[in-house]
């Protein structure tokens, strides 16, 4: 605490917030100086003796010190940029798209009770699973789950289950987002999120009050939530985002040699993938349904999909999906064996590494009853890692050789998965665009190329 409130016998700290904090985030009356010493002392004095146990630790792992010091402590600092910047909010976009998800939300309640025949709570489980298998005779599951997973399983059985999945997803955005985030605006117009760097297994950030790493990219409703960031008058909004990261990480850490070609030549992955599964020739088109088929395949195999989870996502019979990924595995073997190989490390160890060093502990692969979970995660973790350490370090590239020196024309705003959103001078865009872009796609050298594509826009819109 500064000196020059050290002679207050109590500080009401709310008065210490900057003006562009919300009254919803001044959470304290007034706090005791002694005990506030008392534990702000004790957390320097335990984050020092932390520091001296664990820095020899970390210079005698060469790799993961570097990570830290390339990637992870430069990070904070820009956080902090990112936090204090904060996002400017269309109150009113917001407050019109609650009303609209409201009235959505009624419409759809009504439909689904004249389905059920009467009304009920909707939002109860146990309520819906009387309503869809006790009095619709529903097929049901062993524990009468009514879960996403579940209620997929039936979409064909019945018309109300289309409509629960819509109720549920409008009333999540309604809720989470709509609703709350005109509650979260500062004086100053803006949202001030606040970051967290050590929450997540896997190194990606979070962030929470709000959390703004949730909001659905491939959906209308959640584009409708995005389009409420904006930037202000004679500034625009940069949004750069990695292509299909995941699947070009697991080309070049798994040695897959029909993707890393595929990369190479700027051929669609997706449709390459689509002739492996189905055997087709080069000379007869890949049709919508092969290759959203494949692309489903593509971006849920390291998450380990079932042929159940996949037949409930193509919409097709258990053994057809099995057929699916069966083929998939056999056209891309590299892939089996990055699994297997994944696998019986993270059995024998309980971690994996990220091709940079980040150890991701998996504690629970030694549970029987959480051991398949752990495995799933297990296979993607290194990827997902692997990402969140091109992301930290990209952030810190783009900070130091762009943002501060240019700190009068552009500001780093947020940060979500893999796309970073930034703040500037319309007239300054294209060029930022660019070499943020460029910053992005030459972060490192791997064996198949990193792609960024920016848009830039008076809103956050994709």
């Amino acid at each position: 605490m500064a000196s020059k409130y050290l002679h207050h016998e109590n500080i009401k700290f709310a008065s210490l917030f900057p003006a562009n904090v919300s009254d919803a985030n001044r959470r304290f009356a007034t706090v005791d100086i002694a005990p506030a010493t008392d534990y702000a002392g004790e957390d320097a004095v335990v984050c020092f003796a932390l520091y001296e146990k664990f820095r020899p630790e970390l210079d005698a792992n060469e790799k993961l010190k570097n990570l830290y010091e390339m990637c992870d402590r430069p990070l904070m600092p820009i956080l902090v940029d990112m936090e204090r910047n904060g996002v400017l909010v269309n109150r009113g976009g917001l407050q019109n798209l609650s009303s609209v998800f409201h009235a959505q939300l009624e419409n759809l309640q009504r439909e689904i009770w004249d389905l059920a025949g009467h009304e009920f709570n909707i939002a109860s489980p146990k309520q819906l699973g009387t309503v869809l298998f006790d009095e619709l005779k529903l097929p049901e599951n062993k524990k009468r789950s009514t879960d996403a997973d579940a209620l997929n399983a039936l979409a064909e059985e019945h018309p109300i289950i289309e409509k629960i999945l819509n109720w549920r997803s409008i009333s999540k955005l309604a809720g989470t987002y709509a609703d709350a985030l005109p509650k979260q605006i500062a004086t100053d117009g803006r949202i001030h999120t606040t970051y967290m760097q050590t929450s997540t297994n896997t190194g990606r950030l979070s962030s929470r009050d709000p959390n703004l790493q949730n909001i659905p990219i491939r959906t209308e409703l959640g584009t409708e939530i995005r389009r409420c960031f904006v930037a202000p008058a004679g500034r625009v909004l940069i949004s750069v985002d990695y292509s299909q990261i995941q699947l070009r990480l697991l080309a070049d850490v798994a040695h897959i040699k029909t993707f890393c070609d595929t990369f190479n030549s700027g051929a669609d992955i997706h449709e390459q993938t689509a002739r492996k599964i189905f055997n087709i020739d080069a000379d007869t088109p890949v049709s919508k349904s092969q290759r959203r088929a494949a692309k489903t395949v593509n971006f849920s195999i390291i998450y380990g999909i079932s042929s159940f989870g996949l037949a409930a996502q193509l919409g097709v019979a258990r053994d057809e999906a099995k057929k699916i990924i069966d083929a998939y595995m056999a056209g891309l073997p590299e892939i089996k064996k990055y699994i297997d190989d994944t696998k019986k490390f993270a059995i024998d160890n309980a971690y994996v590494y990220t091709p940079w060093g980040r150890r991701i502990e998996l504690p629970e692969i030694k549970n029987s009853r959480l051991r398949q979970y752990a495995i799933r995660a297990a296979i993607n973790a290194p990827i997902q890692g692997f990402e969140a350490d091109l992301m930290r370090y990209a952030m810190v590239k783009i900070a130091n050789d762009i943002v501060r020196p240019n700190a009068d024309k552009i500001k780093m705003i947020l940060q979500v998965h893999d796309e970073i959103i930034f703040e500037c001078d319309a007239s300054a865009a294209d060029t930022f665009a660019a070499q943020i872009k460029s910053t992005m796609e030459n972060i490192t050298k791997l064996s198949v190329p990193l792609v960024a594509e920016s848009v830039i826009g008076d809103k956050w819109d994709k």
